[in-house]
């Protein structure tokens, strides 16, 4: 089995690389954007996951990125 993993880049410029050796395991990438009532804002970005074998979780990237709405 081919795994398969993430490589992170940021404006050009790569923040991370993510994946496991392991046969079994989940990995996650997400963003997430908040826009709330009052106009203000909140733009994450998280990867991690989890080593099924070693019944670990990992965090490679978790960062609050800047939000500017056009």
């Amino acid at each position: 089995m081919n795994n398969l993993g993430v490589n992170v880049k940021l404006n050009g410029d790569q923040i991370t690389k993510a994946g496991f050796d392991n046969e079994n395991f989940v990995l996650t990438a997400m963003v997430t954007f908040v826009h709330r009532k009052d106009g203000s804002n909140a733009f994450a970005f998280d990867v991690g996951g989890l080593d099924s074998e070693a019944n670990k979780h990992v965090d490679w990237l978790n960062v609050k990125l800047n939000t500017t709405i056009n």
